[in-house]
C-alpha cells in the first residue's frame, strides 16, 4: 500500500508535507504532532498530496501520532512562553542594537527550538544575540530574516478590496509582478495604488495578467488610427475591462466607443512600456519607488 502524503500547515506561513503511517488515517481538519531531524510541530491536515508526487523522502516530515488534548494544552502553554521569548528576544536586540524589526518569536512544539524571524533592510549579524537568548531561556535559537511579502503574510491584514490580504490567507508563492502589468490592465502606476500593505506592488496585478494580455492583441494600439461611427479619430486610451477604446476625432471631440464599432488596420502589438518594466520589480520606501533586485 503506498504511503500516505498530506499538507500539513505548522503556522500561518509554514506549509509542510507529512508521511502518514499506514495504520492512521487522517483528514483535512485534524490536528496532528509531525517530527522530523528531531523537532516536533504541531499542525493542522490541510490536504492530502499523491503519494507519487516525487516529492523526496529526506524533505517530509513524519507524523507522529493525533493530537490528544494534553499536546492541545501544551500549544497553548507555548504561546505564552513565546510572548515571554519574544521580551527576551526584544532586549537583546536591544542591548546589541540590532537594526532588525521583529515579525514573529515562537517555540517549536516540543520547545526543543526557539525561532525567531525578523527583517532588516540589510545583513545582519546576529549570532552572538542569539547565543545570548539561547543561554537565558536554555534552547536552541534560529534567527531567520525574511522579506517584506513575507511579514505582510505573518502580520496579516485587510486588503483594499475588503478581503484579508492574499499572502496572509492562501498565497504560498510569491512571482514576480511589475508595473507594466499595471500599466497593461489601466491601474494608475501611483504608488499609493499599486502598492499593498508591504510596501511592494500588490500580488493581485499578477492575478488576471495573463487574461489582459490575451485581450490586448484584439485592440487597436495607443496612437493607432481607427474609423469610427462618427468618423476617423485617434485611439487615446484602451478599457480592456469595460471593452471600450477612448478616441480624439477629426473635429477634436473626444468619445467613448465600444471596441465592436470601430475598424482599424492590424499593424503590430500594442506599444509596450519601457523595456526595463518587463525585467524590473519596484517597491514603494520612503523615497518612492525603488529598484528591487528579488
Amino acid at each position: 500500500m503506498a504511503e500516505q502524503i498530506v499538507r500539513v500547515v505548522v503556522d500561518e506561513c509554514e506549509p509542510a508535507l507529512c508521511a502518514v503511517p499506514s495504520d492512521m488515517v487522517l483528514h483535512c481538519g485534524d490536528k496532528c504532532v509531525i517530527e522530523r531531524e528531531a523537532i516536533q510541530e504541531l499542525g493542522t491536515v490541510a490536504k492530502a498530496v499523491k503519494s507519487d508526487s516525487g516529492v523526496p523522502a529526506g524533505a517530509l516530515w513524519r507524523v507522529v501520532r493525533r493530537a490528544v488534548l494534553q499536546d492541545l494544552a501544551r500549544a497553548k502553554e507555548n504561546v505564552i512562553m513565546g510572548r515571554i521569548a519574544f521580551d527576551a528576544v526584544k532586549r537583546a536586540v536591544e542591548r546589541h542594537k540590532l537594526p532588525v524589526r521583529l515579525a514573529r518569536v515562537r517555540y517549536s512544539f516540543d520547545r526543543s527550538v526557539l525561532r525567531v524571524i525578523f527583517t532588516a533592510r540589510a545583513r545582519v549579524e546576529c549570532s552572538q544575540a542569539a547565543q545570548e537568548v539561547g543561554a537565558e531561556l536554555r534552547t536552541r535559537v534560529e534567527m531567520k530574516a525574511i522579506g517584506a511579502r513575507d511579514e505582510a503574510a505573518i502580520i496579516g491584514g485587510m486588503g483594499p478590496c475588503g478581503r484579508p490580504v492574499c499572502c496572509a490567507s492562501w498565497l504560498r508563492r510569491f512571482d514576480p509582478v511589475n508595473v507594466r502589468m499595471a500599466r497593461t490592465q489601466g491601474i494608475s502606476p501611483n504608488p499609493a495604488v499599486i502598492s499593498g500593505m508591504c510596501g511592494k506592488l500588490k500580488c493581485c496585478l499578477r492575478f488576471e495578467q495573463s487574461r489582459y494580455e490575451e485581450m490586448e492583441g484584439d485592440y487597436p494600439a495607443d496612437g493607432a488610427s481607427v474609423q469610427t461611427p462618427e468618423g476617423p479619430g485617434v485611439v487615446l486610451e484602451r478599457n480592456l475591462s469595460s471593452l471600450t477604446v477612448r478616441v480624439r476625432l477629426q473635429s477634436g471631440a473626444l468619445k467613448t466607443f465600444r471596441l465592436d464599432d470601430l475598424e482599424w488596420e492590424a499593424s503590430g502589438a500594442p506599444k509596450a512600456g519601457p523595456e526595463r518594466d518587463e525585467e524590473e520589480s519596484w517597491i514603494l520606501s520612503e523615497e518612492g519607488l525603488e529598484h528591487e533586485d528579488s
